[in-house]
């Protein structure tokens, strides 16, 4: 017997005789959701193309006279060059951490979940872990959106002339999202796959006490409001400067203005930022019913994974405020390296400078909805303020598994 086929063999004993193990059945749509996110992520981080800027010229009466987006095109890596070639090296790193070392990190959770028996009795702690890093790559969502929001502007130029400036995603910067949601779907499918811990006084099954209904009501207003000031408010103020901004008039943008130039982008923000948390409302009501409390938490699971209020707020403040300019004098650089370098030397003046800042209504909402998203995550994901873990069950359709004092591994009728 070789040593491969020896290991093997002590995990199937290992799983016949062990409850923790026991618990998770074989099934395939884990590891098939797996192995695609794992391919589309090497894929979109090394060998597709994430971005191109480009320029476009066009006449108030006969229309466009020339048009190019992809005067320059990005690799991942070279999206995250830009932002040190920019003077923000704080930014390059987070961009690399957040969408490849993060996303990694998060792949080699679930397969070690997934292929081996290792760390059998934590799984549901590293799947949380998972599902958190498996989050990061989707703040990509948040840059690109909040970047093209402020690089694509239209100059006014003599003799009824405008041209445009633009930045758009290419290939790989879909892949990465496509990554990112299968593999947040697949640690789902494995937390789903173990014994459900159970809490004395389970909010799905509307048996949370009256103060904690109170506060998960008082959050659901909170986060529901600072969502509609954020949509409808400005949250963010760009000015340009340089050879190349001095036309273009200071501008402020509200939520409601992300992905416009993208149909795509624009479907993944209104997903994740508007129908993930009417979810987490959706499953309180359904919970206060208590008639479907497996029906509430897999509707809290999904919004809690894909809502990205707190991506978008961090990305905001800790990064993108910071970055944005020195992306946008990299591009511009790029696009016109002759002109620039012409204007630094004899002008004394970069080619183009962005200033942005937070604006404090927009933002605020934005940060208020935030703080309200984490306390239900709180209550219907982590059980806080619910006591101790009563008793493990599975959902409707999987055969209840649960595991005594004594270590004896006990099935029943499933949860309703």
């Amino acid at each position: 017997m070789t040593s491969f086929q020896a290991f093997f063999l002590d995990r199937r004993r290992s799983l016949a005789r062990s409850p923790a193990l026991h618990s998770l059945p074989s099934t395939r749509e884990p590891g098939i959701l797996i192995a695609f996110g794992l391919v589309s992520r090497v894929l979109a981080n090394f060998f597709l193309l994430a971005a191109s800027a480009g320029v476009s010229l066009t006449h108030n009466g006969s229309g466009s006279i020339f048009k190019d987006d992809t005067l320059l095109l990005y690799t991942f890596f070279g999206s995250g060059v830009q932002f040190r070639l920019g003077g923000s090296l704080y930014c390059e790193i987070m961009w690399f951490f957040m969408s490849m070392v993060a996303a990694l990190m998060c792949h080699g959770i679930l397969i070690l979940v997934w292929m081996t028996p290792i760390l059998a009795e934590h799984r549901r702690k590293l799947l949380l872990a998972a599902v958190i890093l498996g989050r990061f790559a989707l703040s990509e969502l948040e840059t690109t959106g909040n970047t093209m929001l402020v690089l694509n502007n239209e100059v006014p130029l003599p003799l009824g002339l405008t041209q445009a400036l633009g930045l758009s995603l290419q290939t790989g910067g879909y892949v990465s999202w496509f990554s990112s949601i299968s593999t947040l779907l697949a640690a789902l499918l494995l937390i789903k796959l173990l014994p459900r811990e159970v809490r004395e006084k389970d909010w799905a099954g509307g048996n949370a006490p009256l103060s904690l209904k109170v506060v998960q009501g008082l959050a659901a207003v909170v986060m529901i409001a600072g969502v509609c000031v954020w949509w409808f408010c400005d949250f963010l103020h760009a000015v340009t400067g340089g050879l190349a901004g001095a036309l273009i008039d200071p501008a402020s943008y509200s939520a409601s203005q992300l992905g416009q130039s993208d149909a795509a982008m624009r479907a993944m923000i209104i997903v994740t930022a508007l129908v993930c948390p009417i979810g987490h409302v959706a499953a309180f009501f359904l919970a206060m019913s208590g008639k479907a409390p497996c029906t509430a938490r897999v509707i809290a699971g999904l919004s809690a994974t894909f809502c990205l209020l707190d991506l978008f707020a961090i990305g905001l403040l800790a990064s993108f405020l910071e970055g944005v300019g020195g992306f946008a004098f990299s591009a511009i650089h790029g696009l016109a390296p002759q002109i620039c370098d012409f204007s630094e030397q004899s002008l004394d003046e970069a080619c183009l400078t962005i200033k942005t800042r937070a604006l404090p209504l927009g933002t605020g909402g934005l940060l208020a909805a935030t703080a309200a998203w984490g306390v239900l995550c709180s209550i219907q994901v982590f059980g806080i303020g619910q006591g101790g873990v009563a008793s493990t069950r599975a959902c409707a359709g999987r055969t209840v598994q649960s595991v005594s004092t004594d270590g004896r591994l006990h099935v029943g009728s499933p949860e309703r």
